[in-house]
C-alpha cells in the first residue's frame, strides 16, 4: 500500500469552527446531562428448618432500575439526526412514502468549502435534508440513561442440607421474569445484535423516537432456573494405612445447572434502509400468526454439514412489514427461546496431613461433564437466506483439569 490515505490526514480543529465542527461528517459525544441510575432493590424469604439437617427457604427478590444505560453491559449509542416519522406526510394506510426520501434531489452543499462528504456530489438525498441536522450525517449521543428502565421479579426456592459425614448440598429453584427496554443487551447465547450505522457496540432500536417501545422480555431473562449442588464424601480404607494416602479421603462435588435459552428475536435487517428511508432505526418484521419455532429434537434444528438448511426459526412466523411502516413484532419474543441449556461440572478433592503444619491437597476437575454443546442464537434478518439457522457453538467441550497444592 503505496498511499494509505490518498485524501490525506484530517487535522484537528479544536474549537475554532465552533458548532460547525465536524460538518459533513460523523459526530459522537458523551450526553453531558446525564443523571445518576437509580435502581431499588428489595427481598423477602422465609425459611424452616427441617429434620435430617435440612433447611428450606422460599424468597421473593424484586429490581426496578430507572435511568439505566439502554445498552446494559455495552457503550449503546443514540442516533438523534434520525428522522422523526411523525413528521412525515403518511397516505390512507398510515405509511409515509420511504421511497421519496431516498430520491436524489439538487445538493444545497455540493461546492461548498468545509461542508466535507456531504458537499463532494452535486446531488444528495433528499432525506438528508429533512433530518433534524442536515449539515451532519450520524449523530450519536453515548452514555446516556434517560428512559432506559428494567423491572426483574423472582420467586426463590432453596433447600440446602448442611454437610455431615456422608453427603451434603444445595438444590435451588428460580422463576423469574426480567423486563426492559435496553435494546443494546447482548445475550451469549442469544442472537447477536446488528451493529448502528453511527458506530459504537451494541443493538439498534426500531425507532429513535419511541424508545420505550423497545420495553419487553429482556435478552438476559432467564424464566427458569435449576441448580443442583451436592457433595458427597467417598468411602475408602480407614486412616493410617497406606491405601488410605491413595484410595481414601476423597470428596466428590457437582454443580448440575438446568436453564431457559434467551428469547427469540427478529429484523429486517437487509431492507431496513429502503424500506424506512430515515436515515436510522431497524425495521422489524409483521407477525403472521403461523409459528415461529421450527419443530423436532433441539439438535435437528442446529445446521451442519449434514443438515446445512435445519433451521431453529421458521420463516413462515414473520413478513416483511414492506416500505414506510414499523413492523408488529415485539423486541423480543418470551414464548419462544433457544434451547434450554444444561451444564454439568464435577469435582474429585482429597486433603494430605503431612504433618508438622505441613499439608497437600491433590483436585480432579471435569468442565462441561457431559461434553454437551450450546449453541450461539440464529440469524434473525428475515430478508436473509439463511434466516433461523444456528450455526455457531458458545463456551467449550470437556475440559479436564489436574493440580495439587502444598502447604507449609
Amino acid at each position: 500500500m503505496d498511499n494509505p490515505f490518498p485524501s490525506g490526514l484530517i487535522r484537528p480543529t479544536g474549537s475554532a469552527l465552533g458548532i460547525l465542527t465536524g460538518v459533513g461528517g460523523n459526530v459522537d459525544f458523551i450526553d453531558q446531562n446525564k443523571g445518576a441510575p437509580r435502581v431499588q432493590q428489595y427481598a423477602v424469604d422465609v425459611q424452616r428448618q427441617l429434620p435430617g439437617e435440612m433447611a428450606l427457604s422460599i424468597g421473593y427478590m424484586g429490581s426496578t432500575g430507572h435511568d439505566i444505560g439502554y445498552g446494559g453491559f455495552t457503550n449503546t449509542g443514540i442516533e438523534i439526526n434520525q428522522i422523526d416519522p411523525t413528521t412525515l406526510p403518511k397516505d390512507a394506510n398510515g405509511r409515509w412514502d420511504a421511497a421519496a426520501l431516498r430520491r436524489s434531489v439538487p445538493n444545497p452543499f455540493f461546492g461548498v468549502p468545509g461542508t466535507g462528504e456531504l458537499g463532494a456530489s452535486p446531488t444528495i438525498l433528499a432525506g438528508q435534508l429533512l433530518r433534524p441536522f442536515p449539515q451532519f450525517n450520524n449523530i450519536t449521543k453515548f452514555q446516556t440513561t434517560e428512559g432506559g428502565r428494567r423491572q426483574y421479579h423472582a420467586l426463590i426456592f432453596k433447600l440446602e442440607k448442611r454437610t455431615t459425614r456422608v453427603w451434603g448440598g444445595q438444590f435451588n429453584y428460580t422463576w423469574s421474569r426480567m423486563m426492559d427496554n435496553q435494546w443494546g443487551q447482548f445475550s451469549t447465547f442469544g442472537s447477536g445484535l446488528p451493529a448502528p450505522a453511527g458506530g459504537g457496540t451494541g443493538g439498534v432500536p426500531q425507532n429513535y423516537y419511541d424508545l420505550d417501545a423497545e420495553y419487553s422480555v429482556s435478552t438476559i431473562d432467564i424464566p427458569h432456573r435449576v441448580v443442583l449442588a451436592p457433595i458427597v464424601r467417598i468411602p475408602g480404607p480407614a486412616k493410617g494405612s497406606i491405601a488410605y494416602w491413595f484410595l481414601g479421603g476423597w470428596m466428590a462435588s457437582a454443580v448440575v445447572e438446568f436453564a431457559n435459552g434467551p428469547p427469540i428475536s427478529a429484523y429486517v435487517t437487509n431492507l431496513s434502509a429502503a424500506n424506512l428511508g430515515l436515515f436510522n432505526g431497524l425495521q422489524r418484521p409483521n407477525l403472521t400468526g403461523q409459528p415461529v419455532q421450527t419443530t423436532g429434537d433441539a439438535l435437528d434444528r442446529i445446521a451442519t454439514a449434514d443438515h446445512p438448511s435445519a433451521a431453529w426459526i421458521s420463516a413462515a412466523g414473520y413478513a416483511n412489514p414492506g416500505v414506510g411502516a414499523y413492523g408488529n413484532a415485539r423486541r423480543t419474543d418470551g414464548n419462544n427461546r433457544y434451547e434450554f441449556r444444561q451444564n454439568t461440572d464435577a469435582v474429585f478433592t482429597k486433603a494430605f496431613d503431612i504433618g508438622r503444619g505441613q499439608s497437600g491437597e491433590a483436585r480432579f476437575e471435569i468442565l462441561n461433564l457431559t461434553n454437551t454443546p450450546k449453541f450461539g442464537g440464529a440469524n434473525t434478518d428475515i430478508s436473509s437466506s439463511a434466516f433461523g439457522l444456528i450455526t455457531t457453538t458458545r463456551g467449550f467441550s470437556r475440559i479436564l483439569q489436574l493440580s495439587f497444592r502444598y502447604k507449609f
